[in-house]
């Protein structure tokens, strides 16, 4: 998906294979044009002692409207993995986006840099404005390179012309439903919308092609395939994860549903206890495999310090570095890349902005103002606590930059 759903603009293709060769450089065989169908799944169960399936979610989610005859109607990934892409925007002057979400953002900017000059480009979700689930930098830059973005509509009917799709919209109110955390959308009533554009590509979500899978993989799930928290499918020794499973369709999520697999099938392989909790960093379902290789870990992972914990008296203020990004103008004559990222001294110095918050650093506060001197120190970064001098007064925990120091009953 790195490779064939995110433009080169966002994320460009030499960086996607560095991280690949990184990958194979471990030691990782890697065998591709295979397609896998019900024999060669159940040929790799028998051979090895774990599968784990990823193989994401690559058909588009269909509106449930008829497009007989509609030639000029496409969908987002078909259109972002096509090569040909260049040949279907030419001498077009108007593109329609059903959708208002990442892939549709990808989708809209890419047909603007592929269309000529002068093409309007137009997207169209039920979300209000303001409300589109993209991320609001990708919004910002379309909106920037002269996309429009229309709210509140829904697509209600394609009819078939000379011209291609004519698309009729409805004006829609999405509501969430506070007891299930699924959203619906509501006739609005009013006014509806009449477009007819050269080319609509749909771009509302992708779904997973899983008819090589045994049917007891999804238990009720729908298309996903289900997973317990170990990422263990109802199948022995059988793990699946990223846009297979039902998750945020995520590269964060993908990645950190692998990782937990990976973690699981090696603590099934050691015979070790599987209880992943202890590995969870926060209050999220990050882990940390750095804890896992090197056992039992002296810092406590669900302990998150605040932002108000701090004491943030001791640091010199100093703003952000936001990245520099090409002009509008100029982005959108090419595949590019957009963000021209910070420059060694800026990206030193929002380094420096981090408060290391938890981490002793050694400041030696606690040391010069304890007024009973009953902390002494070592070495660097290494501090011990005489209780039989120390009256808890709390000078040490209060004065603490980083929150490192907490005050507790004496056992």
């Amino acid at each position: 998906m790195l490779r064939y759903g995110i433009p080169d603009y966002r994320l460009p293709k030499p960086i996607v294979k560095k991280e690949i060769a990184r990958i194979l450089s471990l030691g990782v065989s890697l065998r591709t044009g295979v397609s896998v169908d019900g024999h060669i799944f159940n040929r790799l169960r028998e051979e090895y002692d774990a599968v784990f399936l990823s193989t994401g979610a690559w058909n588009p989610r269909r509106l449930d409207l008829a497009t007989d005859g509609c030639s000029n109607v496409l969908y987002g990934l078909d259109f972002l993995s096509n090569p040909r892409r260049r040949a279907v925007c030419e001498d077009k002057e108007s593109v329609v986006v059903v959708g208002g979400g990442d892939v549709a953002v990808d989708v809209a900017r890419t047909a603007r840099r592929l269309c000529d000059a002068g093409a309007k480009i137009t997207m169209v979700a039920p979300e209000k404005p303001g409300s589109f689930p993209a991320i609001p930098e990708g919004l910002k830059h379309a909106a920037e390179e002269g996309i429009e973005m229309i709210g509140g509509y829904r697509p209600v009917r394609f009819v078939a012309g000379e011209g291609g799709a004519r698309l009729e919209f409805t004006r829609t109110i999405v509501e969430k439903n506070p007891a299930t955390g699924l959203y619906s959308m509501v006739d609005a009533g009013g006014e509806e919308m009449l477009l007819q554009p050269d080319i609509v590509i749909v771009a509302i979500g992708q779904v997973p092609h899983v008819a090589s899978y045994p049917s007891n993989l999804f238990a009720g799930d729908g298309d996903n395939v289900y997973v317990n928290e170990l990422g263990v499918t109802p199948l022995p020794n059988v793990y699946a994860g990223g846009d297979l499973i039902r998750q945020r369709p995520a590269v964060v999520d993908a990645i950190a549903s692998g990782k937990r697999a990976a973690i699981a099938m090696d603590m099934e392989a050691q015979g070790l206890e599987k209880d992943l909790r202890v590995l969870e960093l926060g209050g999220g379902l990050s882990l940390s495999a750095q804890a896992y290789m090197e056992g039992a870990s002296p810092i406590d992972l669900k302990r998150v310090v605040r932002l108000d914990e701090l004491n943030t008296l001791l640091y010199r203020k100093s703003e952000p570095h936001s990245p520099q990004y090409r002009r509008p103008a100029a982005r959108i004559q090419s595949f590019s890349e957009v963000s021209r990222g910070l420059n060694k001294e800026k990206a030193v110095e929002e380094a420096k902005r981090c408060f290391s918050c938890g981490r002793c650093v050694g400041c030696d506060l606690c040391f010069l103002l304890c007024p009973d001197m009953s902390i002494s120190r070592k070495a660097k970064k290494e501090y011990t606590i005489v209780s039989d001098y120390c009256k808890g007064c709390s000078i040490c925990a209060t004065t603490c930059p980083r929150h490192v120091i907490e005050m507790g009953e004496s056992r």
